[in-house]
């Protein structure tokens, strides 16, 4: 995978990955996603948003795109086929540049491959940045 290539040449993660703030669905980042879970790192940089912030749309047709049903899609797990919306930001999102050695697990934990339901203690706050694990169910958006 050419992102996950990417992060460990630079040994940064640039781009902190967008969630919505309660059901914490991935509004954009999906590959980073999968990139951290390809390199068993324990925490990904988000960005918390709201839906009013961000305007989102269908990009498929034949499906319903609400605020409401990709939320709702988020809790149920029943996830959109790939590029089914496209979320709008009203800015670039901000670049984080946090080292990947801050991301990665200590030496002593193995690493985890069982998915939990999301809940508030997945997520650590430091200064202005989130992370969250990236072992979370997220809906395809």
């Amino acid at each position: 995978m050419a992102l996950t290539d990417t992060i460990l040449r630079e040994q940064l993660w640039r781009i902190p990955t967008a969630l919505e703030r309660n059901s914490l669905a991935v509004m954009d980042g999906h590959h980073q996603v999968e990139a951290a879970r390809i390199l068993r790192l324990k925490y990904i940089p988000c960005l918390l948003l709201d839906y009013d912030q961000v305007q989102v749309n269908a990009s498929r047709q034949g499906y319903v795109v609400t605020t409401q049903e990709i939320v709702r899609r988020a809790k149920t797990g029943e996830l959109y086929l790939p590029k089914t919306t496209h979320h709008r930001f009203p800015s670039l999102l901000p670049i984080c540049n946090i080292s990947l050695l801050l991301l990665q697990p200590n030496r002593k934990s193995k690493p985890t491959s069982s998915w939990q339901p999301p809940n508030r203690d997945i997520l650590t706050k430091y200064g202005d940045v989130a992370f969250a694990r990236p072992q979370f169910p997220i809906v395809s958006t």
